[in-house]
């Protein structure tokens, strides 16, 4: 069996640091409009759902 080639030229160890050592950046973080919108919902969702009774994944009562 021939033995395989690498293709690519060989990555040196600044090359390796810079693809898993990236360092995130404080913007990384920030929350987009829409993220915001979507947790909020979450969390107003968990608020009345703690209201109601569910009974087999479905609301009843109130």
């Amino acid at each position: 069996m021939p033995q395989h080639q690498p293709r690519n030229e060989s990555m040196t160890q600044q090359d390796l640091q810079a693809i898993f050592l990236r360092t995130p950046k404080p913007e990384d973080f920030k929350l987009t409009a829409q993220e915001k919108q979507a947790l909020d919902d979450l969390l107003a969702w968990e608020k009345r759902s703690a209201k109601t009774h569910w009974i087999l994944g479905q609301p009843v009562g109130k």
